[in-house]
């Protein structure tokens, strides 16, 4: 069991107002040791699949598609954090037991 720091971000400064991001990161990093443990990316937006969209194209071409997320982005932060909480054990064999 170990302390990890966890802390988020969005591709887009808010100001307040407007939590709007079209995409965002958690990240999860070892508080004694300060390596990186998780890394989880949330995006409401792919370019390809906007470009047929826009384009009128039924069939979109093959693509490694990254959009996976149709949330909230105020929730990005959160949901990422969460999820490598829950792979921790999967992943390093380890459980996070506290949170900076």
């Amino acid at each position: 069991m170990i302390t990890v720091v966890a802390d988020g971000q969005w591709s887009k400064r808010s100001y307040k107002t407007k939590y709007d991001a079209l995409s965002g990161v958690a990240t999860i990093i070892g508080y004694r040791t300060k390596k990186v443990m998780f890394i989880g990316i949330r995006n409401k937006y792919c370019v390809i699949c906007q470009r047929s969209e826009s384009k009128n194209e039924n069939s979109i071409n093959q693509h490694e598609c990254f959009l996976n997320w149709t949330k909230a982005s105020t929730s990005m932060k959160a949901d990422g954090i969460v999820e490598g909480f829950l792979k921790s054990v999967e992943m390093h064999g380890l459980k996070y037991n506290r949170l900076i």
